[in-house]
Formats: structure tokens, sequence, C-alpha cells
């Protein structure tokens, strides 16, 4: 059986969530055993008992501290009554209090943002808790360099760019609900994210009125929800853009497999602010899947998300103008925008879970026992 030890899962939203609900569900098409240790109280419970996974979720809630301690002593009570194969944290964080039975491999994953930036901070902490990990996956180049100072000394690490479900089956009333909110529009811009100011939502919406003097029917659709929502709106309301941007809120499923398969571009220019940066971007691996271009920032791991003039632009995102201009320059160039598409598709699918959990598995010494599918489901036109 292998444990998985998270506190970044669903229902919660995000990348960390859909790389360890990701990872959960594939291991079982692997033909593993999967029990979640995971955050969340009355909510998330009933969230699991509509989900329908093929894994097995406890739950464990109230304050921070002794929810810690009581999925600690969980993972101690499993490791003792069961055959653990191995055990899968969303972080180092979550290793801080466990207590690994001696022989059993524990693989962590490093996302970026939890290493503070100045190398210093939390030092010891981190690195106390990474002693507990026999290896440590990182999702980007960028993260690794970043994670470095933190690491215990013999710590085996690899990196492995955070795999992406395929796309789903798009009902009937997903699509019309998307052609509701497309309406006529073209070119159709679309962003995915948690609403915080590093995802730079707010210099799309600045780069919005450059790209509607060129294409007057062009819309911007925001979906996510976060902190930044009203600042995001406030923005939009200022340059009297109202009328061609939407927020959806958080989306999943068919729909979002609808708007990235119906979009014209996916945006998303990140920048680094007060410190934090995109650590990798799954979000610009999903575009790519459903064929669809990214334009990002430079920032981070975006790169390795985002392969420069096959899978997006990646561009300097201090001026919104320089968005609107390469923007509008790949739009106004059929033939280079048909192209990328096409790349984008290629670079999708190889970063497809049934592509990658092998590599992920062989973190923890284990290997696929049965096949996983190796058909994404084709979504519905």
């Amino acid at each position: 059986m292998i444990v998985v030890s998270a506190q970044a899962f669903p229902p919660k939203s995000g990348g960390i969530e859909a790389l360890l609900s990701g990872m959960a569900r594939h291991a079982v098409a692997s033909g593993h055993q999967v029990t979640v240790l995971a955050d969340g109280g009355t909510r998330a419970r009933r969230f699991d008992q509509l989900a329908d996974e093929p894994y097995r979720v406890e739950r464990f809630g109230g304050w921070k501290l002794v929810r810690q301690r009581v999925k600690a002593r969980r993972l101690t009570q499993i490791q003792k009554t069961r055959p653990v194969e191995a055990i899968y944290t969303d972080s180092w964080k979550s290793l801080e209090h466990a207590n690994i039975r001696k022989g059993v491999p524990v693989v962590a994953w490093a996302h970026g943002n939890e290493f503070p930036d100045d190398g210093v901070t939390k030092k010891t902490r981190i690195a106390k808790a990474l002693s507990k990990a026999s290896h440590l996956l990182i999702n980007s180049q960028a993260t690794a360099l970043r994670a470095a100072p933190y690491l215990p000394s013999g710590l085996s690490t690899s990196i492995i760019n955070p795999p992406v479900e395929a796309p789903s089956v798009i009902k009937a009333e997903e699509a019309a609900r998307v052609d509701d909110i497309w309406q006529d529009a073209y070119p159709r811009l679309f962003s995915m994210c948690r609403l915080i100011e590093l995802k730079g939502i707010d210099r799309a919406i600045e780069a919005l009125p450059k790209i509607l003097s060129r294409f007057s029917k062009a819309r911007y659709v925001i979906a996510g929800a976060g902190d930044d929502l009203s600042r995001l709106k406030r923005i939009a309301d200022s340059l009297g853009i109202n009328d061609r941007l939407s927020f959806i809120g958080w989306i999943d499923g068919g729909m979002k497999s609808a708007l990235l398969s119906s979009a014209t571009l996916f945006l998303q220019p990140g920048r680094t602010v007060d410190g934090k940066q995109e650590g990798y971007g799954m979000a610009f691996v999903e575009a790519a899947a459903h064929g669809l271009p990214s334009i990002a920032g430079i920032a981070g791991g975006t790169s390795e998300a985002v392969v420069a003039e096959r899978s997006g632009l990646l561009v300097d995102t201090t001026h919104p103008e320089t968005i609107a201009d390469r923007i509008l320059t790949l739009l106004e160039d059929e033939p280079s925008y048909q192209a990328l598409r096409r790349t984008s598709k290629i670079h999708g699918e190889r970063c497809l879970w049934h592509n990658q959990i092998g590599r992920v598995l062989a973190a923890a010494g284990l290997t696929i026992r049965q096949s996983p599918a190796t058909r994404a489901a084709s979504p519905m036109t």
C-alpha cells in the first residue's frame, strides 16, 4: 500500500492539490492500493463521498497543530498494522511531525514557494523534516535552485515536471454554457488560476484595451478564485472594459476542457512578487494538452512548463503593452499561430499522467504493476 500525506488536497483547488490527487489516482490505475491522509473537515468529507475516487481518503480537521499531530499518529499506526510500500508527501511540511518506520521509502514533493527565497529562514526546520525523506521530487530547475540551501546532505533528488490529467469529456450542457460565455468573441483569451498577484492577471487585464483596439470582439474570461479578485475587478472597471471581460469562478472537469478547447490563447503572465513566483505552472501544460498555446511570464519555473516557441511565448511582463504586442503579433500571423497549436498539443500529451506515473513511482523504488490507460478520453465537440 502507498500512503499519501497531504495538507494540500481536493476539495481545495490549486496545482499542488491537482498533483497529489492525480498521483493517487494514477498509482491506483498502475496496480497499487492508495490511502490518503488529508486535511479537511465536514465539507471535505462530503466532497469525498461524491467524488467516487479509486483511493481511500481519511480526513483530519481542527486546529492546525493538533491536526498535524493526529495525522502523524495515524501514519504511525498504519505503518504498524499494514504493509506500507512507500509514503509520499505534498511537501516537507507534511513530514515535520511524522515518524517513519525503518525501511519505508519516503518521497516528498518540492514546489518552490515553501522554501523562503533568502536561503536562511526555516533552514534548520526544513532540513530536519526532509532528513526523514529518502527522495525529493522537484517540480522544476528553478525550484531545485531555490530548495538547494535547505536540503540535508545526501538527500536523493530528481526533477519531474508535474504531470496533468488528460482532457475531460465535455457534456452537451457544458459546451452550451461555454458557447454562451464566448458568444461571437475573437480572440478568446482565457486564464485559469488562483487569483493572487504573482499570477499576473492584472497585467493581462491592463493589456486588454490595446488588444481591443485591434480586435473589437476580443473577450477575456478568467476562471478562478482568490484574494486578488476585488482588486482585479477594480482594475477592469477603471479601464472601462467590463463588457469584454468575465470572472466565472472556479471550474473543473468538462467545463475546464470546454473552455481550454474553445479558447484562442491561454494567459498567465506571471512575475515575482514579494519573493514568490511560479514554481512550475501546471495550468500551462493543461492548456497545451488541449492544443492551446500560452502567453506566460519569464519568472520562476514557467520556462519549463511553457516551451518557448513550441507550446507558447515567454514575455517580459513589466509592461502590459509588451504583453499586448506579443499577442497581437502572434494573432496576425495565422501560420505561426496554427503551428504553435500543433506543437503545444505534442508537448501537452507528453506530460499526461499515464506517460509519467512510472517515473513518479520509481522515486520510491516502485513499478507499474498493470498498465494504466494509454488513451485519453477525447472531448466531445
